[in-house]
């Protein structure tokens, strides 16, 4: 169910390559998460500033935010909120409703009081429909704890699901329009409410938990007409909320948000036309206003903030919109009153990126995947969620800047007294890598340093002093002259007595046509380890064996189907697990496609 459901989503923002992702590698590591198979190198344009990438491995990370000093991220499909030191290590799990939640989307706090928003699905007599539950919970230091329900809105489509907190701490969250509700909050005047296409406060004084019910619920809305936003922010200065929305299939929004702001939907998307106007119903005291920037193309700006930094002091009259899309961290300044912006390019005085505008000096940075979340840390610097990439990146000074995470890190078990890591090389942060830090727990121990290599071309250890029955952990950094890089890990590795899988013994072809033979074989003895892949080799018209698939290990057949009538082709494969590859199997006679 949540496998079919996540891909629904990714399918409905326009990023379909994400689904990809879900794919789990073949590879024999012991990474947590889903690291994809490589990070594109982002492009800022600030010559002084750079993005690092500080945590990678996660699992569709959807928002953060800080407990302490420490991040907690939101994974939107596992259920998790996971927890992690300044440094990027791992603690246990902050949050599991990994049992309930079909989404996961924001997390917000504010006096040590944090708020999760949960899609989840329910089941009456009617059937099975959605709600989004907002909950609050409070942090022990540890983990959050004491689940209270604050809020249940409507669910479908266009969750929106994101927070931002006030200067006085009020906490304010939007709720999309389910794709296809057609109530009051819509601009229906016939229709029922269900609490779709809102913005509501969940920790004021009067908070109806579902506002639906209550006697008149348009006083429990703060905003209405809001169509799929996932960007919320509150101007530091002003104390002015703003939103984000996706338009459908033209006319990205961003408005600034005053109590009583109706945003149009589903009669209004962009700036309105004289005729849309009129057809607006009036809704109590519930004001239109046009939005303060549009986009005709369709960026999906998710994700928004300001900056109120001393560290990037530069930028604190600037809105930083992420765009989902187009990958594009963009930044928009600040005119005098900030309820505005001002362009150096009169192309866009119109106030609206029309195709072929000239809107560069919009862009601040490029090369993400995905962005869903901007979020400034407690050092000052802008952290980015990248959800398709799996990873947050912050935006620092070169001048301050330590590499980068590596982002892969490859953990195998020789012979029961020997664990084998090898990891790529990372971005440098401007200044040379001078070398790595591998650090160790053992048996649920704190990582402690195991070993400085003072070699940046070196990126691979083989640790000969673990102890058959042990459960170790590593985390592996890179170091330059300016500082130590984000720490990245390995899951628990649990040291056997494991040896490589046997010898596949009973190999056989089967000719099926012109184009295809099939392959079946026996699982072979699994050496103590599990078998977590096959690789085949091909040997085709009297031709050398080369390498032609790694599979899945608990498969028993493969299909050659790249095959061309007549001809000569044999097989061999190696079963393979975290210890290593096994011996090469028996080898088939030659056998002929059909001509």
């Amino acid at each position: 169910m949540k496998r079919t459901k996540i891909i629904f989503f990714l399918v409905l923002v326009g990023v379909v390559l994400i689904s990809l992702y879900l794919v789990p590698s073949t590879a024999s590591a012991n990474i947590i998460g889903i690291p994809p198979p490589n990070f594109r190198h982002i492009n800022v344009t600030d010559s002084n500033l750079r993005a690092q990438l500080f945590i990678p491995g996660l699992n569709f990370p959807t928002s953060m935010t800080f407990a302490g000093s420490d991040i907690l991220v939101v994974e939107l499909q596992s259920g998790h909120i996971r927890h992690f030191t300044p440094l990027g290590m791992e603690k246990p799990l902050a949050l599991d409703l990994s049992k309930t939640a079909e989404f996961l989307w924001g997390i917000a706090n504010t006096s040590n009081n944090f708020y999760v928003y949960d899609t989840e699905n329910t089941t009456n007599s009617t059937g099975v429909f959605t709600k989004n539950i907002i909950y609050r919970l409070i942090w022990d230091g540890k983990s959050l704890q004491n689940p209270t329900t604050v809020k249940i809105l409507g669910g479908g489509r266009h969750n929106g699901g994101v927070f931002s907190v006030g200067i006085n701490g009020t906490v304010y969250a939007v709720n999309g329009d389910a794709y296809g509700s057609n109530g009051v909050t819509q601009n229906e005047n016939n229709g029922k409410f269900d609490d779709t296409s809102v913005i509501v406060t969940v920790n004021k004084p009067g908070n109806i938990i579902i506002p639906s019910s209550s006697t008149n619920p348009l006083n429990q809305y703060y905003a209405i007409g809001i169509r799929n936003s996932v960007g919320l922010a509150v101007d530091p200065v002003t104390g002015i909320l703003w939103d984000s929305e996706d338009g459908e299939p033209t006319d990205d929004e961003l408005n600034l948000v005053y109590p009583n702001f109706n945003s149009g939907w589903d009669k209004i998307m962009g700036f309105a036309t004289p005729q849309q106007l009129v057809t607006l119903p009036t809704i109590n005291n519930f004001q239109y206003h046009d939005p303060v920037f549009d986009w005709q193309t369709t960026v999906a700006p998710h994700g928004m903030t300001f900056m109120n930094s001393q560290t990037l002091s530069a930028y604190n009259d600037n809105l930083f919109v992420g765009g989902f899309k187009t990958g594009k961290l963009y930044s928009f300044k600040l005119n005098s009153t900030r309820t505005g912006f001002v362009f150096n390019n009169t192309s866009l005085n119109d106030l609206k990126d029309n195709t072929g505008d000239n809107d560069r000096e919009l862009t601040f940075a490029q090369g993400f995947t995905g962005i869903t979340n901007l979020v400034q840390g407690l050092d000052g610097y802008l952290y980015v969620v990248d959800i398709a990439n799996g990873a947050i990146y912050r935006i620092i000074p070169i001048s301050k800047s330590p590499p980068d995470a590596i982002h892969s890190l490859n953990a195998t078990v020789a012979l029961g007294n020997q664990v084998n890591l090898s990891w790529n090389r990372p971005e440098d942060g401007g200044t040379s890598i001078s070398g790595y830090q591998i650090l160790r727990g053992i048996n649920g121990s704190s990582l402690i340093l195991l070993k400085s290599i003072l070699n940046a071309s070196t990126t691979s250890f083989s640790d000969t002093t673990v102890t058959v029955g042990s459960t170790v952990k590593y985390a592996v950094r890179a170091v330059n002259s300016i500082d130590k890089a984000p720490l990245y890990f390995t899951a628990p590795i649990k040291i056997t007595n494991a040896n490589v899988p046997a010898k596949i013994t009973n190999l056989t072809l089967s000719v099926v046509s012109g184009n295809q033979v099939n392959l079946s074989w026996s699982i072979p003895p699994d050496g103590g380890s599990p078998i977590l892949s096959y690789q085949i080799f091909r040997s085709l018209n009297g031709g050398s064996f080369a390498p032609l698939v790694s599979i899945g290990g608990i498969l028993t057949s493969y299909a050659d189907t790249t095959l061309h009538p007549g001809d000569s082709v044999t097989y061999a494969m190696k079963a393979v697990n975290a210890v290593g590859k096994g011996p090469v199997s028996n080898i088939p006679v030659l056998v002929k496609t059909i001509l």
